[in-house]
């Protein structure tokens, strides 16, 4: 059985003004990735870490990322990515 969801607890890098904060240029370093099937287990996970004494402080920081899946009732993800029409399907017309 896959993982619906991704618990993950990252380390929070300081704020420089010369490099502004873009996870997909520099992602923040993953400390725990744990995978998990039910929602409420995920949720119930999340919160826990939430109350961490680093999390609290601003240090580390917790993430809950709902995965792709193919069951029926699934959540759907994140991490689509936008469908684009292949180029004979786009019609466009002068006037």
């Amino acid at each position: 059985m896959s993982a619906n969801f991704l618990v993950v607890l990252t380390q929070v890098r300081p704020v420089r003004s010369d490099q502004p904060r873009d996870e997909r240029l520099r992602p923040e370093m993953i400390l725990e990735s744990i995978p998990v099937d039910e929602p409420v287990a995920a949720l119930t996970l999340f919160n826990r870490l939430c109350r961490l004494a680093p999390v609290r402080q601003g240090r580390q920081r917790t993430k809950l990322i709902p995965l792709p899946t193919t069951s029926v009732g699934a959540c759907p993800t994140v991490w689509g990515a936008p469908v684009r029409p292949h180029a004979a399907e786009i019609s466009v017309s002068a006037r």
